[in-house]
């Protein structure tokens, strides 16, 4: 018993040794305040304010290569949070339409409040509209989860991922169109309902999903509008398009171009370049790879964009940041790397857009500067 009386000091002794220790290490330890944790952005604050511009404004080409390879080091660092990929909070019906066999259907988007929109019922918001690629004969809502779990949660907005009609050839494009512009003239219809600013509405959209998004602001022709619905006195065009890795090639039959007729209704840079598309255009800002096939195709649109006097921005990536790694946590010049599904969080070019999107919506006015943008996507 003596013994034991007297060991018990030492053994008290030994335990506080190791626990100071422990707690040191820790302390040591890089942590994610809880504002990151809430938005799952990227730790590194230290280092991306060495990236800061002295003035708010759309970083040049140098700049933004130094962001994505930024967020390149961190992802493979593995210093990066998981985005919490949320499902839909609510759906909204936008038209019902007859299928093939006859049947109705209603086309819908998967909603995304803000998270103070039932506390806050007096305010209206922005909203990004999600048009998902597929080629315009395949994808689902799902595709724009991820987005939308971002704009929700890091900038207080809705956001809305839309469910349209899918087909082949010229009749499957130009009805994915209709869908799309009627979506947007929904929105506003309902703006006061929905609580919705309809001063900013931002049309986004990936691959097929980003020809769509630009459609919406540029393609005019008649039999893009469906007036069974709404008023075409309501604006379809969007106050901004954003478009991620876009792909404007509807036909791989280069012949079809030729025709006038048909650019017209499904080539947003021929009705820019004939002078018939609106005026002015709304500021459209575009992400794509060097090594991506929609490429040459982006990049024209842009350079019709700036040779109409329109407020665009085209940012590539290069084929010589294409890094080899697994999964998603790499950089990538190649089709869809916009337009990832986020599988493991951990995805630089997302993280990258994301970055300049907010700063892009800032400056044009969708979001107002005191909530643009968390602390760690400053520029």
């Amino acid at each position: 018993m003596y013994l034991k009386i007297t060991s018990l000091p030492l053994y008290f002794v030994q335990f506080l040794f190791i626990f100071s220790c422990c707690n040191a290490l820790i302390k040591k330890l890089p942590r994610l305040e809880d504002e990151d944790t809430r938005h799952g952005v990227l730790r590194g604050e230290k280092e991306m304010r060495q990236l800061q511009s002295p003035n708010l404004q759309m970083p040049n080409d140098e700049l933004a290569d130094k962001i994505l390879l930024h967020y390149a080091e961190l992802s493979r660092n593995r210093a990066v949070d998981r985005v919490a990929i949320r499902a839909p909070d609510d759906k909204w019906t936008y038209k019902n339409v007859v299928d093939e066999e006859g049947k109705i259907r209603k086309l819908t988007m998967d909603v995304y409040y803000p998270t103070n929109y039932f506390s806050d019922p007096n305010s209206a918001y922005p909203v990004v509209v999600y048009f998902h690629g597929g080629g315009w004969i395949s994808g689902t809502t799902a595709i724009g989860w991820g987005h939308c779990s971002h704009y929700r949660s890091v900038h207080n907005a809705i956001c809305v991922s839309v469910d349209y009609r899918l087909g082949d050839g010229l009749d499957g494009i130009v009805r994915s169109i209709v869908d799309a512009k009627a979506a947007i003239r929904y929105l506003r219809h309902n703006s006061e309902s929905l609580r919705i600013d309809s001063n900013r509405i931002s049309a986004m959209g990936d691959s097929s999903g980003g020809h769509l998004a630009a459609a919406t602001a540029t393609v005019v022709d008649a039999s893009t509008n469906d007036d069974n619905f709404y008023e075409l006195g309501i604006s379809a065009i969007p106050d901004m398009v954003i478009m991620l890795n876009p792909f404007f090639e509807c036909f791989q039959d280069p012949l079809l171009y030729t025709n006038q007729d048909v650019t017209n209704l499904v080539w947003p840079e021929a009705v820019v370049r004939s002078r018939n598309a609106p005026s002015p255009l709304p500021p459209m800002l575009t992400f794509i790879g060097e090594a991506d096939g929609g490429y040459p195709f982006a990049q024209s649109f842009h350079e019709s964009l700036v040779a109409n006097g329109s407020q665009s921005f085209i940012y590539i990536t290069k084929k010589h940041l294409d890094i080899k790694c697994a999964k998603t946590n790499c950089l990538r010049a190649d089709h869809g790397v916009y337009s990832t599904a986020l599988e493991d969080g951990n995805n630089p070019n997302t993280y990258y857009a994301w970055h300049i999107i907010g700063l892009f919506m800032t400056l044009n006015g969708i979001l107002p500067s005191s909530e643009s943008l968390p602390s760690h996507f400053n520029i």
